[in-house]
């Protein structure tokens, strides 16, 4: 039957190592001790595995094409990644990028691959070459970098097309930072470079002054096989630090710093951010998800056997919205209708330093600028007010804040049920405070008669009878926290009799006159 070993949702806890053993035949009371097992190690890591580079490092010949390939074990389908190549020569036209499965020489699992090939030239060399894993949101994962070292080649004493830059004349030397393959190399001989290239002037190429060229020759026995310019062993001179795209960065972004010298032998490098040694040994220096924390002055540090030299600093500022914010009231809350409100915007620390928005429900409030708000406590200018920070970094809202403005109730009158002239006897009569808006809404109601207050605060107050001595003025007072407002006044009056004939039952005969 199967004998697969499912786990879902594996965790840190399924980390180590598992056996399979199959056992065959009877079990016995006592069974002999199995002496193998099929072993598999499972290891488990919250972070992505760094991409593998292939093939081993190796020189690169110009105008060869050469092909890199990159592979991580295959991610889960949900994860969405991408593999990337970056660098000056994954940036050139005639550069092909693919999917690529590897031999099994190379892995034989299954993996996410791409393979990059191109044609190397001269101005390559010294440069990386990045092959990055990247997340649904394109954001940086991990990556590995390749450092390539491209040699020139051309046969001696044939002329024809030469070096791009070389002058006319020493088109058919070849560009020397290494010697490439068999013979015994001479030294290289700057005088020789002088003679040979005369009065030339300016930049060579690989950013090296034609004055600063040597000759070097290359013998097989008493024969020159080869001659080529070459950089005579010097220590590292006119260092730079390149910033790409920009010095100044939004915090999240990514920045890469490469460091140029001009040395012979190739030197190594060494990155510093303010004193602090970075562990980084390559001529770039990759700062991804860039924080507030990356901001600062950078140097590079390259040494060869000649000499150690240090790069002029460059700067890195990193922008960032606003920490935190929050509103702070100045004044007493819940206001009265009529007092003044003042509201505060603390914000967290930022950069550059943002200027402030005010919003009342979502929406911007006039005169709303900077870090306090005044206005004038209404009705209307009840709800909730948020601040926001702004700068080149970002935007930080704070959290809605709740301004409670308390008004007396409005339009507050007595209504009389029911309605028309009150006969004395023919009651019961009702009279209704009936209260408009108020904040609170809790409001108590008093009740005032010919001036007096009567007992028993009610809503509602109720003439049984009525009797004549009910005929007066009314008024109802309703009161809450935020004030006090008494309604027009009504007048009753009670009648002995009622206004209307009276007409006998239908069907009795009608009372004759004498």
């Amino acid at each position: 039957g199967p004998c697969d070993l499912i786990l879902p949702h594996v965790g840190d806890g399924d980390a180590g190592t598992y056996g399979l053993r199959l056992e065959a035949g009877r079990r016995r009371r006592s069974p002999p001790p199995l002496k193998w097992m099929h072993l598999v190690t499972l290891n488990v890591t919250n972070a992505h595995p760094a991409p593998h580079l292939w093939p081993a490092p190796a020189p690169l010949f110009e105008g060869h094409p050469s092909s890199f390939g990159c592979w991580v074990p295959r991610p889960c389908p949900k994860d969405h990644l991408t593999l990337t190549w970056e660098g000056p020569l994954a940036k050139e036209p005639w550069t092909h990028v693919n999917s690529w499965t590897p031999a099994a020489a190379v892995t034989p699992h299954p993996v996410l691959g791409t393979l990059l090939t191109a044609n190397a030239l001269w101005k390559h060399d010294g440069t990386t070459l990045n092959c990055t894993l990247r997340g649904a949101r394109g954001e940086t994962l991990t990556w590995a970098s390749r450092l390539l070292q491209v040699h020139c080649e051309i046969s001696g004493g044939g002329g024809g097309e030469g070096l791009m830059g070389v002058p006319e004349g020493v088109s058919q030397l070849p560009h020397m930072r290494g010697w490439v393959a068999g013979g015994e190399a001479s030294e290289c001989v700057q005088e020789a470079g002088r003679e040979l290239l005369g009065e030339t002037s300016g930049w060579g190429i690989f950013g090296v002054p034609w004055d600063a060229y040597g000759v070097m020759e290359e013998r097989v026995g008493p024969e020159v096989v080869r001659t080529g310019l070459c950089i005579p062993p010097d220590a590292p001179q006119d260092l730079a630090v390149e910033v790409t795209p920009s010095p100044t960065i939004r915090e999240g972004q990514e920045v890469t710093l490469r460091c140029r010298a001009r040395a012979n032998p190739p030197p190594t490098y060494t990155w510093l951010r303010g004193d602090q040694v970075l562990p980084s040994g390559s001529t770039h220096l990759l700062l991804w998800q860039i924080s507030a924390d990356d901001a600062g002055a950078y140097r590079c540090r390259a040494a060869n056997e000649l000499g150690t030299t240090e790069s002029s600093p460059a700067h890195i500022d990193v922008l960032y919205p606003p920490r935190s914010a929050t509103v702070t009231p100045l004044s007493p809350l819940p206001a009265l209708l009529g007092a003044q409100v003042t509201l505060r915007c603390d914000l967290g620390p930022a950069r550059p330093p943002p200027t402030i928005l005010w919003l009342q429900g979502g929406a911007g409030t006039p005169g709303g600028l900077g870090d306090t708000l005044r206005f004038q406590a209404t009705p209307e200018a009840s709800g909730t007010y948020s601040c926001e920070g702004r700068n080149a970094g970002g935007a930080t809202r704070s959290p809605p804040f709740t301004v409670v403005i308390w008004y007396p109730p409005r339009a507050v009158q007595v209504l009389q049920s029911p309605r028309g002239p009150v006969v004395a006897g023919e009651g019961p009569v009702r009279l209704q405070c009936r209260v408009g808006a108020a904040e609170p809404p809790q409001v108590t109601v008093t009740w005032f008669k010919d001036g007096q207050i009567l007992p028993g605060p009610s809503s509602e107050l109720v003439l049984p009878g009525p009797s004549p001595s009910d005929a007066a003025r009314y008024l109802c007072e309703a009161r809450n926290k935020g004030g006090v407002t008494r309604s027009p006044a009504l007048t009753l009056d009670v009648h002995c009799e009622s206004s209307h004939p009276k007409h006998p039952p239908k069907g009795l005969p009608q009372e004759l006159g004498p």
